[in-house]
């Protein structure tokens, strides 16, 4: 069969069959036919030049969408003979098909030019997750009632529904910018449905440990396990530093000088900022408990993995960092077990540094430097004004008033 029937049908070619990471949106209801359950829209699936394509199809009961089926390769097959030609309509493209075509380009921003650096990343990730219930979708089918039902399928994909609304929202505008960069017009998402409220999200300092001995008290639940110690000193490390998960993860004992993991002592630990941040370090002068940390953490590595290169190494394989999601999935698990009623998440780690550092008196611009943020404003967004009672009053410390440090037992 010819590429030509294949497009005379609507349909794409895609080297990706149904897979494990698709099983929540699509599901397979006869021979050939499978069932998108976001959209509820039936599929054709057939296999030409030794790949899969799929072709939507204008039935919605399955008894129609056999007999639709069956008229259809019959036209494919008198395609095939030369006996009927029929071209592609523009809207009968998929987003899958113009995705393709814009990483090609380079994931072009709005003037054109070819994204590098962190924001490619940025944009490979959210065109990455976008094709994951979007790849067959075609662009004639596109509606704002589809935005909807991609916001609510989302949510479920996440425990906090409006992280998984915010994430759609962003996606969303990755996906009109496709849908600009290619010309189509006019764009179907102009004007959609803004999915995420800003009002009514939960904020990171929601989810923070609310003192210096709450956070300690999660540390030494995670280091008394083998397998969750490494969670443990993953925990410490962002809170005294404010990083990022994905920024402590990058870190190597074997990095080269200025590269992630790299520490001059008493003066700097370098870092590879994620979100395009600023200031690539931690400064460690004036930061005795921070200092401490490091070197409690540097004994612990000796004695349990002396040949992984990274500071957070995977119990299942040392030779790669442990995963991102493991400290979240940790904190939802210990903190009911030890009387913690708030949610505790590993953002909300960065949001207790932001806490200390106010309450001792450390101005937003200043804070913000230390995180890599490039401004103040999403210290007020994210972490809120600060209370007026901290004026001259006591700090919260990053070390619990009752007790010793998680880390004291590797000194």
């Amino acid at each position: 069969m010819n590429s030509s029937a294949e497009n005379n049908m609507g349909g794409r070619t895609s080297t990706v069959p149904p897979s494990k990471k698709l099983k929540k949106v699509w599901k397979r209801v006869s021979a050939g036919i499978y069932r998108h359950l976001g959209t509820n829209a039936l599929y054709e699936r057939i296999r030409t030049a030794g790949k899969e394509t799929w072709l939507k199809l204008e039935a919605h009961t399955l008894e129609l969408a056999r007999q639709e089926v069956a008229a259809r390769k019959t036209k494919r097959a008198r395609v095939a003979l030369g006996l009927e030609k029929e071209a592609a309509p523009v809207m009968a493209r998929t987003v899958g098909a113009l995705a393709k075509e814009y990483e090609a380009a380079g994931y072009p921003d709005r003037r054109g030019e070819r994204r590098d650096g962190a924001r490619l990343k940025q944009e490979k990730s959210r065109v990455a997750q976008l094709l994951r219930w979007w790849e067959r979708i075609q662009i004639g089918e596109i509606t704002h009632a589809l935005c909807r039902e991609y916001g609510t399928w989302k949510m479920k994909q996440t425990k906090e529904g409006t992280s998984g609304r915010r994430a759609a929202d962003m996606e969303l505008s990755t996906l009109a910018g496709i849908l600009r960069w290619a010309g189509v017009s006019p764009n179907p998402l102009d004007g959609r449905p803004v999915l995420w409220s800003p009002g009514k999200a939960r904020h990171a300092r929601d989810c923070a440990p609310a003192s210096g001995d709450e956070l300690h008290l999660l540390a030494k639940q995670l280091l008394a396990g083998p397998r969750s110690e490494v969670l443990g000193w993953q925990l410490l490390f962002e809170a005294l530093t404010g990083c990022r998960t994905s920024e402590v993860l990058r870190m190597r004992l074997d990095a080269a000088a200025r590269k992630a993991g790299h520490l001059e002592p008493g003066k700097w630990l370098w870092l590879e900022r994620s979100k395009g941040g600023v200031n690539p370090y931690v400064v460690l002068d004036g930061r005795p408990e921070l200092c401490d940390l490091i070197l409690a953490h540097r004994a612990w590595h000796e004695d349990r993995y002396p040949a992984s290169p990274w500071y957070f190494p995977s119990p299942e394989d040392p030779a790669k960092p442990v995963d991102p999601c493991s400290l979240a999935h940790a904190l939802r698990r210990i903190g009911p077990d030890l009387g913690i009623s708030h949610p505790l998440t590993s953002h909300g780690l960065r949001a207790f540094y932001c806490l200390v550092r106010r309450s001792q008196g450390a101005l937003d611009a200043m804070i913000a430097a230390e995180i890599g943020d490039k401004t103040t404003s999403l210290i007020h967004q994210v972490y809120g004004d600060l209370p007026p009672n901290w004026q001259g009053g006591a700090a919260i410390s990053f070390l619990p008033e009752k007790g010793a440090a998680a880390w004291v037992i590797w000194l």
